[in-house]
């Protein structure tokens, strides 16, 4: 039986069957993964380098490695199931390759329909878009391509371009947390989330992309007033929930104007939702660690901040809010982020009518 090596970061050189590597590893599917990146600390660490082809190589590795810590911690009167054993490592080995050329016929035989991120994208024969282009075996350098060449725009060049990309009032959970928990209480907390996530909706829904701006500012404004000129047309009650739907959005949308303009920022804002991180360990020892926010002058317990020490039932989600650090002049410029979190504290206390 003959190997060929594979240097793993972690676990140094890694033994592979031959076979393993000639039905599998060899094939076009299982390469482009070299062109799928893995390591999400990249931006805060540079030199990291980790793709899903390495990784897959490091789990099948440790698969192996199971099957052997097992069949070696078998006594003599345990041999009648080494060969069983033997048999399901083989099975290990042989549902890898079954599922590769499962999963790359079931992609060539998809009807999907034409889209970028579709099954068929993801195989050899790939998925043709007419005068677009053609797209096979799907990797994040595809989609960098695209984004550069292909289909440009402000936000794309944000993520290219560090100099000109947005940043976020708050960095983390724990400082939105830090900010708003003891200014607004649990339901004006809950209410402040819900109303960002149907704004973030609402802005998606009409122009892909979660942005607050000027142009943002415009198309409410005339959404409003083709409502009230349908007015006969509609049912009262329709007609109140269309504006009060309308008068809702553009309230914030006018609070993240005036602070643009009391601030001397761009008026230049993206929401996005994030997910909160659960933890189901209780870590008592750490609760009255501190945490330093320079920007806030705060230096709150983590108890106080993060919920990743308690497994009680908190809300799911929270938001970012990211602005233009420049002035009209383009030149860098610091907000008071407190100022903006009391802003937009308050701004829920005020009623629309």
């Amino acid at each position: 039986m003959s190997f060929k090596l594979f240097k793993d970061p972690i676990y140094g050189y890694v033994e592979i069957d031959s076979e393993i590597v000639r039905s599998i590893i060899d094939t076009a599917c299982f390469q482009r993964l070299r062109n799928i990146r893995q390591t999400s600390y990249a931006p805060l660490y540079p030199a990291s380098f980790h793709n899903r082809f390495i990784h897959s190589i490091g789990v099948y590795h440790l698969g192996r490695k199971v099957f052997d810590s097992v069949h070696n911690s078998m006594g003599s009167l345990e041999q009648m199931f080494l060969e069983e054993l033997d048999n399901a490592k083989r099975l290990f080995e042989l549902a890898l390759q079954h599922a590769m050329r499962s999963i790359d016929k079931y992609f060539a035989l998809s009807e999907s329909g034409s889209r970028f991120f579709s099954l068929d994208s993801l195989t050899r024969n790939g998925e043709d878009f007419g005068n677009k282009g053609k797209i096979s075996l799907l990797a994040d350098e595809d989609v960098l391509y695209i984004m550069k060449n292909v289909y440009s725009d402000d936000l794309m060049d944000e993520y290219f371009f560090r100099g000109s990309r947005r940043h976020p009032l708050w960095k983390s959970e724990a400082e939105y947390r830090a900010l708003f928990d003891n200014e607004l209480g649990k339901n004006k907390l809950d209410e402040f989330e819900i109303t960002f996530k149907e704004i973030e909706k609402y802005l998606i829904d009409y122009f892909s992309i979660p942005v607050i701006n000027e142009k943002v500012l415009e198309h409410i404004e005339r959404e409003e007033r083709k409502i009230i000129e349908k007015k006969s047309t509609i049912p009262d009650k329709d007609y109140k929930n269309l504006m009060d739907g309308m008068k809702k959005i553009k309230k914030w949308v006018d609070c993240l104007s005036r602070i643009a303009s009391e601030n001397d920022i761009l008026f230049d804002f993206v929401i996005i939702s994030a997910n909160k991180f659960k933890s189901g360990f209780l870590k008592q020892d750490l609760e009255k660690i501190l945490i330093v926010f320079p920007s806030l002058k705060l230096i709150p317990s983590i108890k106080e901040v993060s919920t990743i020490l308690t497994s009680e039932k908190t809300r799911d989600s929270f938001f970012y809010l990211f602005y233009k650090s420049k002035d009209h002049d383009g030149k860098d410029k610091e907000v008071p982020v407190k100022a903006i979190a009391e802003a937009l504290a308050g701004e829920l206390f005020v009623f629309v009518t």
